[in-house]
């Protein structure tokens, strides 16, 4: 088995605490925080996790078998931490400080299928706006592409999916598209309470963006100076400039995000260049951060809980 990237965990790491950060800055501190400050926190979120994610696909054979995997793996994490949490609020409700969680099985069951409700911990449940994009393109994209391995077309299907899936992107942010729920058989993912409130808008194709470039890693080559800079610039032009269009201030990425138009798209590449870049060029990563990125899915959770009781102090 291939040992992990240690650079890949890195930079996973700083993204959860970036995660921690926003929602300090949203739900703790907000009046406290300018808001470029909280716009700051943005640029470096969950997008950035699905464009590691498809880095760490493209460093070894598209499978859909391993996609599925690393989903099951999510969601047995998930699981723990549900059943984990859900134990210690109801222990909570003994005490002088009760902390709210699930009412009964039936919605422990709901919150295991992402419907979450745990109302004494508000922030748990915002935090996962990005789980259907995650269940559903995932595994897709890694089922689109598994026949193209080891074939002379193998490129052309990567940048193409990457190119039909960034102008999917601007069709549904443009026309506030959205695919129809009914495509899974009546709507059963919502007669099942399963990630209820979840929509097939350009949230998908945005983060399945973030994913392809992943993908597509070893074609983005900043490796030299110049080579990161003209389209850095190029893409904070495009931020500013689809800013303008939009009329949403600069220092408000988050009117751009739900649901997702061009500026939020735009925000989401300006760090991607500089992790590629910095590539090679970090030699020493220390033991921290690559320990929170290789735990990520535990540590994303956990801000949940810990921004929800700061905010519960507060």
């Amino acid at each position: 088995m291939k040992e992990r990237d240690s650079y890949i965990d890195f930079c996973r790491g700083i993204a959860v605490l970036d995660v921690l950060g926003a929602h300090t800055a949203f739900w703790v501190l907000f009046w406290e925080t300018p808001n470029f400050a909280k716009s700051a926190f943005l640029f470096f979120e969950v997008p950035m996790f699905f464009f590691l994610s498809g880095w760490a696909m493209s460093l070894g054979r598209h499978d859909f078998k391993r996609a599925l995997n690393g989903v099951k793996r999510f969601w047995l994490q998930w699981i723990y931490f549900v059943v984990v949490t859900a134990a210690l609020c109801a222990i909570s409700m003994h005490t002088s400080h009760p902390i709210e969680g699930v009412s009964g099985l039936s919605d422990l069951i709901s919150n295991i299928f992402f419907d979450v409700s745990f109302p004494g911990l508000p922030v748990i449940g915002v935090s996962l706006w990005w789980i259907l994009s995650f269940f559903v393109l995932i595994p897709l994209f890694s089922l689109i592409l598994m026949p193209a391995q080891d074939k002379k077309y193998k490129a052309a299907v990567e940048v193409g999916l990457l190119i039909a899936t960034v102008v999917m992107f601007f069709v549904m942010s443009l026309t506030g598209a959205k695919l129809p729920r009914g495509i899974f058989t009546n709507d059963w993912l919502v007669d099942l309470n399963i990630m209820s409130g979840q929509e097939f808008d350009a949230t998908l194709p945005l983060l399945g963006t973030l994913w392809l470039l992943g993908v597509n890693k070893k074609r983005i080559k900043p490796d030299k100076l110049w080579k990161f800079l003209v389209p850095e610039a190029v893409i904070i032009l495009l931020y500013v400039v689809s800013d303008r269009l939009y009329g949403i201030s600069v220092t408000d990425v988050q009117s751009a995000k739900f649901p997702p138009v061009a500026p939020y798209l735009f925000a989401s590449l300006i760090f991607v260049l500089p992790v590629l870049y910095f590539e090679g060029k970090i030699k020493k990563t220390g033991k921290l951060l690559p320990h929170i990125g290789k735990n990520a899915p535990f540590y994303f959770f956990a801000q949940g809980v810990t921004s929800s009781l700061c905010n519960r102090i507060k």
